[in-house]
């Protein structure tokens, strides 16, 4: 199948979505573009947005760690505890 035959597939499939109401076919067929080439992408391009989408996870994650340990109350040594038995 040629690029503008899947364009035209997924548009139609938006169309349908929408409920076939008419006067986007603009609309429908940019999106459909778009989602057109995210599938027929490179398969180098996909492994290397695949890896920097894991390495900024990983990122994020220590981050986000980072955030907790400074979030969690200190520990309050040699002061008595207002706690009655």
């Amino acid at each position: 199948m040629d690029r503008e035959e899947g364009i035209r597939i997924i548009a139609y499939h938006i169309w349908e979505a929408g409920g076939c109401c008419h006067g986007s076919d603009v609309q429908h067929w940019m999106k459909a573009e778009t989602i057109w080439q995210e599938r027929n992408k490179p398969a180098s391009t996909v492994l290397e947005i695949g890896s920097s989408v894991h390495n900024q996870q990983s990122n994020n994650a220590g981050k986000t760690q980072s955030a907790t340990v400074l979030n969690t109350p200190q520990s309050k040594k040699g002061k008595p505890s207002k706690r009655k038995p």
